[in-house]
């Protein structure tokens, strides 16, 4: 899902996968991997280790930086939390 907002895919593939990983029981949101309370700048640690000159990361065809990885990492825990919320009404 990080790698999905990273990308700026279009919603409908977000939803898609979203509702998948659900649907099958992996985790959408940073809860669902443990981590119940968010520690800003430990996520920012995160973003800034998978951005590490030698990291895989820097096969995406754009520049990537850790700042973008940081958002991206808040913004699918987020969208991950309103499918969720939307699932459980």
């Amino acid at each position: 899902m990080v790698q999905l907002v990273l990308e700026n895919s279009p919603l409908e593939e977000i939803e898609e996968v979203v509702e998948f990983c659900m649907s099958v029981g992996l985790p959408v949101t940073l809860e669902d991997i443990g981590i119940k309370e968010i520690n800003y700048e430990k996520i920012k640690k995160v973003a800034e280790a998978s951005c590490a000159p030698d990291e895989t990361i820097h096969n995406m065809p754009f520049k990537v930086v850790a700042a973008d990885v940081y958002a991206a990492i808040l913004s699918a825990d987020a969208i991950g939390k309103m499918y969720k919320n939307k699932r459980s009404r």
